[in-house]
């Protein structure tokens, strides 16, 4: 199934989804939502914000990126 599927069939109840997969999709997915080149590594986690309109109308662009969280960061951060 694909991410634009899940997406329209969630209940508006919900205003916060998580989607998880794997490489490369994922950061494809964020690239297309997000209209530009964004350098994705394996193991990141990004929060990609979408218009305020119902799951069901939503398309695959037009989102911003609100944040992106790599493997090197967490590092940096004494996280792992």
């Amino acid at each position: 199934m694909t991410a634009l599927l899940l997406l329209r069939q969630a209940d508006d109840r919900h205003q916060i989804l998580l989607l998880s997969g794997h490489e490369p999709t994922m950061s494809e997915l964020v690239k297309q939502i997000c209209g530009g080149r964004i350098a994705f590594p394996t193991a990141a986690v990004a929060r990609v914000d979408l218009p305020p309109i119902p799951w069901r109308q939503q398309e695959l662009t037009g989102g911003t990126l609100g944040w992106l969280v790599t493997p090197k960061l967490l590092r940096r951060a004494g996280w792992v």
